[in-house]
């Protein structure tokens, strides 16, 4: 039986709803009181081999609860969904349910290709938009287009083993005392470099490249004090103060302190990362812990720990997925109600119970569980969540629209990476971001 219900004001303004297409999902009815034939939904997003384990469990919950309805997943792994999902709507057949991050869901929205979840939220008397906090990201126009599905925040990852060895206080123990700025990083990173056979080029380094993505970068240059765009992201906002001591640190990383390896290195092809155990401290997505947890087995200990503080204190990216409905879904209701399935506290359980990695929960609820910390004991789960949630979230938390993405995927990332190399100045890194973000901004 659909779990769906409805309230009174919600129930008045959209009584023609509620006498047809509300007691459809529930009963399996027409408008008419006639009984309605049954409903397949499509079901787009991407993911690995435990993802599609999960799901297939879920939606068989889902389909068990509503006999003769199904869920038909197109689940397809993150270079082909992308694709796929283009396709689709271009040939006018998009998919009913649709996962995805906010640009993709910004594009959506923008081309009318997704509904207002306003009303079914505010329908749906068993569901609390506010247990969802990450839910402002799909927020366009005022019109909330996803539910969160599941959650990350971009973290690092240290060998705890590395550190104690050589007798320095952990990046946790700095963190818990305040004491974690990029300034007392860089001091452990240039203890934990190693030229071991006295070649002149160290075998260990102290800490990976952090220019040479968008996540470190405009982590660091927030937590400078800098941004990238404006809060509405119509304007580039790159050239300042703040920016180029942020840039500049990332380069001196590499050509001053030499405490990461150059790209030119190609570090990872010759054996040296995190993963080998020869970088002390990594970059992390709190996504995948869990695998690092369950699936990784290393001759050492390790822990976690936000990005390092700057003169404008601690920032942190922290982004997820959310289920949005198509505006060609068969049935809303039924499709919201399949949405809400997904993401409830018992679809938790189902996931829990299957043993397999999975992703941080969306839901506060979920994350505040006994269920849920004893199986995350292994990490501080408060200090992932004042990551994630608190003051050091990054706020837009992600680049939402498509232009914005485009300058900081493909544009910010490969100029400041061209300074890395020493190919290019700050000066000049900050020069070409701002031409080209310029021009995408314009339309050219």
């Amino acid at each position: 039986m659909n779990r769906l219900r409805i309230v009174p004001i919600v129930a008045v303004l959209l009584s023609a709803m509620v006498a047809g297409s509300v007691f459809a999902a529930a009963s399996g009815e027409g408008a008419a009181g006639e009984e309605r034939g049954p409903i397949e939904m499509t079901y787009l997003r991407f993911g690995g081999p435990d993802d599609i384990t999960q799901d297939e469990a879920l939606i068989a919950r889902w389909e068990e609860r509503n006999p003769g309805d199904t869920i038909e997943p197109l689940i397809a792994p993150f270079p082909q969904w992308k694709e796929k999902l283009d396709t689709m709507v271009a040939g006018g057949q998009s998919p009913d349910i649709i996962f995805g991050w906010p640009t993709p869901f910004a594009n959506l929205w923008a081309n009318e290709r997704i509904i207002s979840l306003n009303e079914l939220v505010q329908g749906d008397v068993d569901f609390n938009i506010d247990d969802y906090p990450q839910h402002k990201q799909f927020i366009f126009d005022g019109e909330l287009t996803g539910i969160p599905y599941n959650a990350t925040a971009h973290i690092l990852v240290y060998n705890k083993t590395m550190f104690e060895e050589a007798g320095l206080e952990t990046p946790i123990e700095m963190y818990n005392r305040g004491a974690w700025t990029w300034s007392n990083a860089i001091e452990a990173a240039r203890a934990l470099t190693v030229d071991e056979d006295g070649d002149g080029t160290p075998d260990q380094y102290g800490m990976v490249n952090m220019g040479d993505n968008p996540v470190p970068i405009m982590t660091a240059v927030w937590a400078h004090g800098g941004r990238l765009f404006n809060e509405d992201f119509t304007e580039i906002t790159f050239d300042s103060p703040e920016t180029r001591e942020a840039l500049q640190l990332l380069v001196d990383l590499v050509r001053v302190h030499e405490v990461a390896p150059p790209p030119e290195m190609q570090a990872s092809e010759i054996g040296i990362s995190f993963n080998s155990g020869k970088v002390a401290i990594g970059r992390q997505s709190a996504a995948t812990i869990m695998l690092r947890h369950i699936r990784w087995e290393e001759p050492w200990e390790w822990d976690i720990v936000p990005f390092p503080a700057g003169p404008g204190g601690f920032a942190a990216w922290a982004d997820g997925n959310s289920l949005g409905i198509s505006t060609t879904a068969p049935d809303e209701l039924l499709a919201w109600d399949f949405v809400t399935s997904m993401v409830d506290e018992e679809s938790w359980q189902v996931r829990f119970d299957l043993g397999l990695p999975f992703r941080l929960p969306p839901n506060i609820n979920v994350i505040n569980s006994s269920t849920f910390r004893d199986l995350w004991s292994y990490v501080d789960v408060d200090m992932i969540m004042d990551v994630m949630l608190g003051e050091k979230a990054l706020t837009p938390l992600v680049p939402r629209q498509a232009d914005a993405f485009r300058i900081a995927y493909n544009v910010m990332d490969t100029e400041v990476e061209n300074a890395v190399r020493g190919d290019i100045s700050v000066e000049e890194a900050i020069a070409a971001t701002v031409k080209q973000a310029n021009d995408i901004l314009a339309g050219f």
